[in-house]
This record gives structure tokens, C-alpha cells and sequence, in this order.
């Protein structure tokens, strides 16, 4: 079961959050887009376009090395962040037991 849980950026930045960009694509996924006789313009705009990631306390990299992203609805200029979490996956867990141990108080939906 999906959830989104939400929380105040400034509080986490404070507390050490991690915060990074990163594209969505790699250059191999924009050429063999760019390439394809499918051509999708806003799925190639996806891929070129950096988005803003997270790395969430006490879980490893994704499967690729990288940072969990934050949910669409994130962004710089806006006052929380929201990270899409499984419940019962590996995110929620360390994410609100990090948020608790930071006196961060945070919503879920």
C-alpha cells in the first residue's frame, strides 16, 4: 500500500538531510529515445530534465547507485517535502524513525 509522507524541508535540511539533482535519464536512455521512430516528446523531456533527490537516512542507494527520489509534488521552493513510501517497503521505517529521532513531525496520505 502507497503513501505519500510529508515534511517540513527546512527542519530536514537543518537536521542533515541530504538533498541533491540528478537527470532523470542517463545519456544512453536520451540518444536511444532521441533515436526511436516511437518518439515521445515528453517522455525525451522527462528524461533530460533534473529533478531533486534525496538520500533517506539508514537506506542504501536504489538498485542503480542512486538517491530515492521526492514524490512530484517536491520541490525547492516549496515549503515540504513529500516522499511516496511503501508502509511495509523499506523506506517508511528508516524515514519516520529518522524524522521522530529529529523531532520532525511529519503527515501521511
Amino acid at each position: 500500500m502507497g503513501l505519500d509522507i510529508s515534511f517540513n524541508r527546512k527542519q530536514a535540511l537543518q537536521a542533515g538531510l541530504k538533498v541533491s539533482t540528478m537527470r532523470n535519464g542517463s545519456a544512453e536512455d536520451i540518444a536511444i529515445q532521441e533515436a526511436s521512430q516511437y518518439d515521445d516528446p515528453e517522455y525525451l523531456a522527462w528524461l533530460k530534465r533534473e529533478d531533486e533527490v534525496i538520500e533517506i537516512p539508514g537506506v542504501a542507494l536504489n538498485s542503480w547507485g542512486k538517491p530515492r527520489y521526492t514524490d512530484s509534488g517536491s520541490s525547492p521552493d516549496h515549503e515540504n517535502f513529500c516522499i511516496r513510501a511503501n508502509k511495509y517497503g523499506s523506506i517508511y521505517e528508516p524515514l519516520t524513525n529518522w524524522l521522530k529521532a529529529n523531532n520532525i513531525e511529519w503527515s501521511e496520505f
